[in-house]
C-alpha cells in the first residue's frame, strides 16, 4: 500500500499523459554491498501509470534484469526498489518516455560503509529560490554523471523552498535540477534550472565524488524576461538516426528554451507529436535552443516581425550524438512552375541556391528583409538555377521572392 500512495504523489508532479501505444521496458542493474556485487537480492520496479509490477533476483553477479509492462503509457515514472542492509527502502526512478524502452546501469547499494561507521554515503540539499522568494510547487531532479552518460537517478518535491538527496554512489558525480509544476503560479516566468544558475548542463555545478561530503548548491531559478507581444515562434521536435531506434519518430517532453542575447526569454516543451509552441512574443530574433543533458546543442536563430509575426518552421533533431536545429524553407503560393522548386541550404551563411526544376526566361529575384525593404534584385533569362550570395547580411531572418510567367513563390530563408 506504501508504494501505491508514493507513486499517486509522484504523477500530478510531473503532469504525465500518453496516447495509444504498447511498450515493455527493459531495465537493468547491479546491487552491491560496500563496492561487492551482491546476490540473491529482490529487486521490484512498478510502473506509475499501470502500476504494473515485475521482480528479479540478482545473480552472482549482483546483476538483475527487470521487464516492465506500462502498457499504453508514453510517458511515465518507473520507480524500483529494494529493502537494504538496515531494512530501509532505496529507490530508483526512470522517466521513461517514448524515445527509448531499455534503460541501464541503474544500480543499487545495498550497504555502505563498515560497522561502527566507516564510509558514509555523501549528501546534497540546498533551498530553490525565484528571485529573493522561496520556490513553490515543483521538483528537483538528481542527474547521475558516469562518464559522458547523464542521467536522472532520484528526484523530490520542493518543500518550502527546501530540497535534500543521499548520493547512492559517492563515486560517481551529480547535477542537481529545479523544474516548477504547471500548477505553479510562477511556472511560466521562471525556467527550468541548474545548481547554482545555469540554463545549460554544460554550465551546470557539478557535485564531486567522495565519501562522507556533506553538499550544499542552492539553486537560484532563472527568470525568463519576456516583455510580450504577437510574436510566434513553433516546430517539431524528431528523434534523428540512432543504431536501436526509428529515425523520424516525434519526441514528446524536449525542453525548448527562447534566447536573446543569452539571456532566458521564455519555454515550453514538445507534446506527443513533437510539436512545440511559444507565443506573446516581442518583435525581435531569438535563439532556439533545446536542453538535452549530456548532449550537445547546435541553435538556430529566428526573426519575427510585423511583416512575418510567425516562425513555425523550427526542426529540431535529437539523436545520441546530438541535438541539431535548423529552419525549414517555407514557400507561399508555391504552385504552377514553381511546383519543382529547391531552395538550399537553410540556414545559409554564404551561398544559397534555387534550383527551379524546368528552364525558365526572365526570372525576377528579390532578397528582402522583414520589413519588406529590398536588399538584392536580380533579372534571369533562360535559368534553370540561382545563386544568391549571403556573406555580406548580417545574421537574421529573410524573404527571397521569386517571379516569373506572373506566379511567384516566397522563401523564408535564416543566415547564420
Amino acid at each position: 500500500m506504501m508504494k501505491t500512495i508514493k507513486l499517486l504523489l509522484l504523477i500530478p508532479i510531473l503532469g504525465l499523459a500518453g496516447f495509444a501505444y504498447s511498450a515493455n521496458l527493459t531495465i537493468t542493474g547491479k546491487v552491491t554491498d560496500n563496492g561487492v556485487a551482491k546476490a540473491n537480492v529482490q529487486v521490484i520496479y512498478v510502473d506509475s501509470n499501470t502500476n504494473n509490477m515485475d521482480t528479479a533476483l540478482t545473480n552472482s553477479a549482483g546483476n538483475y534484469t527487470i521487464t516492465l509492462n506500462v502498457g499504453s503509457a508514453t510517458q511515465g515514472i518507473a520507480v524500483g526498489y529494494i529493502t537494504d542492509c538496515k531494512r530501509k527502502y532505496k529507490y530508483n526512478h526512470i522517466f521513461y518516455t517514448p524515445r527509448t524502452t531499455t534503460y541501464s546501469n541503474y544500480n543499487f547499494v545495498y550497504c555502505t560503509g563498515t560497522p561502527g561507521g566507516g564510509n558514509k554515503l555523501s549528501t546534497v540539499s540546498g533551498m530553490v529560490y525565484n528571485d529573493s522568494n522561496l520556490a513553490g510547487n515543483g521538483i528537483v531532479i538528481l542527474i547521475e554523471k558516469n562518464g559522458l552518460i547523464l542521467k536522472s537517478v532520484d528526484t523530490m518535491k520542493i518543500t518550502r523552498g527546501w530540497y535534500s538527496f543521499t548520493l547512492p554512489d559517492s563515486t560517481l558525480a551529480y547535477y542537481v535540477k529545479a523544474i516548477l509544476d504547471k500548477a505553479d503560479s510562477r511556472y511560466r516566468r521562471f525556467l527550468p534550472t541548474y545548481s547554482d544558475k545555469a540554463l545549460k548542463w554544460s554550465k551546470a555545478k557539478l557535485i564531486g565524488s567522495g565519501n562522507n561530503m556533506t553538499h550544499t548548491r542552492d539553486i537560484r531559478m532563472v527568470r525568463g524576461r519576456n516583455t510580450g507581444g504577437p510574436g510566434f515562434v513553433g516546430g517539431n521536435v524528431r528523434r534523428g538516426a540512432n543504431k536501436s531506434s526509428a529515425t523520424g519518430d516525434p519526441i514528446e517532453g524536449a525542453q525548448i528554451m527562447l534566447l536573446q542575447g543569452g539571456d532566458a526569454v521564455a519555454y515550453t516543451y514538445s507534446d506527443a507529436q513533437g510539436n512545440f509552441s511559444i507565443d506573446d512574443l516581442a518583435y525581435g530574433t531569438y535563439t532556439v535552443y533545446t536542453e538535452e543533458a549530456g548532449l550537445p546543442t547546435v541553435t538556430a536563430d529566428v526573426t519575427v516581425s510585423a511583416a512575418a509575426p510567425k516562425e513555425e518552421g523550427v526542426r529540431v533533431t535529437i539523436n545520441s550524438s546530438g541535438v541539431t536545429t535548423s529552419v525549414e524553407v517555407v514557400g507561399i503560393e508555391s504552385t504552377g512552375v514553381f511546383t519543382q522548386l529547391r531552395a538550399f541550404p537553410n540556414p545559409v551563411q554564404d551561398n544559397f541556391t534555387i534550383e527551379f526544376g524546368t528552364q525558365l526566361n526572365n526570372v525576377n529575384i528579390s532578397i528582402l528583409d522583414l520589413t519588406g525593404k529590398v536588399i538584392d534584385n536580380q533579372e534571369l533569362v533562360n535559368s534553370s538555377e540561382v545563386n544568391l550570395s549571403f556573406s555580406d547580411l548580417p545574421k537574421g531572418s529573410y524573404l527571397i521572392r521569386v517571379n516569373a510567367l506572373e506566379e511567384n513563390s516566397v522563401i523564408r530563408v535564416v543566415k547564420h
